[in-house]
């Protein structure tokens, strides 16, 4: 495939990721069909089925790109300047206070994945995607870079997030930042300090 077509390709993949998160933002995920995806972005239905079996893999698909967002961002943290608590803290941080595109469709699947077999077994392959880049920041066999599999910061973080987009209170999140930061650099402390007993 010639870069031209490759290019066009990547395209209406983007279109396609578009349509769907207006319409899982509009009618929910476990409520929008290919159909609607179809409709709202206006191609022919082979050439959205040409790129996408199903809603799941669209929303998949979706989920890999807020990763390499993320990843991007926290690859502009200059951890030369920052101690690795305050670095992993700015990186949590981000995640849970950055306006981007991935954001509400994350809260979604962060909802639906303790309801939903298919995207608790996606969220279990992300997470360790979104480790392993989160954790490449670090030099490699760094043992503070096992953080990034700790089930009580990921799971608290992810709780912050969904509560952020969810649930319409997003100015007392943003007042409380100073608090949100101190708790991170509080348990990551407590965390770390036990790592390297």
């Amino acid at each position: 495939m010639d870069n031209k077509k490759l290019k066009v390709g990547e395209k209406r993949k983007l279109e396609i990721q578009e349509a769907a998160k207006k319409c899982f933002l509009e009618k929910g995920f476990q409520n929008t069909t290919m159909e609607d995806v179809i409709k709202e972005v206006g191609l022919s239905k082979g050439g959205v089925y040409y790129h996408y079996g199903s809603t799941y893999d669209m929303i998949y698909d979706f989920m890999k790109l807020g990763i390499k967002y993320r990843g991007e961002k926290s690859k502009n943290i200059d951890t030369s300047k920052l101690t690795t608590i305050e670095a992993i803290t700015e990186m949590m941080m981000n995640r849970i206070f950055d306006e981007n595109k991935f954001k509400s469709v994350y809260a979604i699947f962060l909802k639906l994945q303790n309801e939903d077999k298919r995207l608790y077994e996606m969220f279990e392959d992300l997470k360790e995607t979104n480790t392993r880049i989160l954790s490449s920041i670090f030099p490699t066999n760094d043992k503070v870079s096992n953080i990034f599999k700790d089930e009580f910061l990921v799971t608290f973080v992810n709780t912050l997030i969904l509560g952020y987009e969810s649930l319409n209170q997003k100015e007392i999140f943003i007042e409380n930042k100073k608090v949100i930061k101190n708790m991170l650099e509080n348990y990551l402390r407590e965390k770390l300090s036990k790592e390297f007993e």
